[in-house]
């Protein structure tokens, strides 16, 4: 199995298009994993759906 790691990127103020751009081009993810769908429709596109926070509060400290 490989490791997993966490890895946290510094993006200097909330830009979105930078955001959408660093994960496009350096996040590989299962196309099933609906976490990243959800970081990306509420950090990136500014929208969200009623089951994001669900799937977010995986990716919180101390989460899933």
């Amino acid at each position: 199995m490989p490791p997993c790691l966490d890895v946290y990127v510094w993006v200097p103020g909330h830009n979105s298009a930078i955001l959408g751009r660093f994960i496009d081009s350096y996040v590989n993810v299962a196309a099933s994993d609906e976490r990243l769908h959800a970081f990306i429709r509420v950090h990136v596109l500014g929208i969200a759906n009623d089951t994001d926070d669900k799937a977010l509060d995986e990716l919180r400290a101390g989460g899933g």
